[in-house]
């Protein structure tokens, strides 16, 4: 969407929403949008997707502050 440094990009993702940091939440420095909150809060333990994301959701907590 947009390509600017000053705008956040989604640790899941990897897109900048149309609403910039109003549109998801910052956990650890980390942002996380909407829409991929969204998904994990509907995400089932049996999902294709769980894996993948558990391990994308570890840059939280292994990452430096």
């Amino acid at each position: 969407m947009y390509n600017s440094n000053l705008l956040p990009k989604c640790i899941l993702c990897g897109e900048t929403p149309p609403m910039g940091i109003m549109d998801g939440v910052v956990l650890r420095s980390k942002f996380l949008c909407h829409g991929c909150e969204q998904k994990i809060l509907d995400l089932d333990t049996c999902s294709i997707d769980y894996d993948a994301i558990i391990e994308k959701l570890k840059i939280l907590w292994v990452s430096k502050m």
